[in-house]
């Protein structure tokens, strides 16, 4: 009996310590090279979604460092979390200022909804593209 607890306890161990992987210099320098092409830019939000219409408002995101998020999104200000990697990106929870502006209040609406949605992103010619899966949800620069 005190055998297999013994067993038990080394392949437990085993499993804990093996999961602890450190990442390799490379990993780190690659996950530097996101934070630098993501963070502390100011991206001008350009299209909502795949029209080609371009966006005349003044809406936009930053990223910064130490994983917040912070952006104007047409009528009101908003902050929050953002986790990314060189593939995938999530923002939210967003919290944001409560002033009204009636001719601005759908398309904020949509702003917010794009952000909520995206799981991941692209950065191209200076472009940064946020995606739902396939579909793309809004290009900024």
């Amino acid at each position: 009996m005190k055998n297999k607890i013994l067993t038990i306890c080394i392949i437990l161990f085993t499993l804990t310590i093996g999961g602890c992987i450190v990442a390799e210099p490379h990993q780190e320098k690659k996950m530097d090279e996101v934070k630098e092409s993501l963070s502390n830019k100011k991206w001008q939000l350009q299209q909502l979604g795949n029209s080609r219409r371009l966006v005349t408002n003044k809406a936009y995101i930053k990223f910064q460092d130490n994983g917040k998020v912070l952006g104007f999104s047409g009528c009101n200000r908003f902050q929050g979390k953002a986790k990314f990697n060189s593939k995938m990106l999530s923002i939210g929870p967003l919290g944001s200022t409560r002033k009204a502006c009636p001719d601005v209040m759908a398309f904020e609406a949509k702003v917010l909804k794009m952000l909520r949605e995206t799981n991941r992103y692209s950065i191209k010619n200076n472009q940064l593209e946020l995606y739902n899966g396939k579909v793309r949800l809004g290009v900024f620069r």
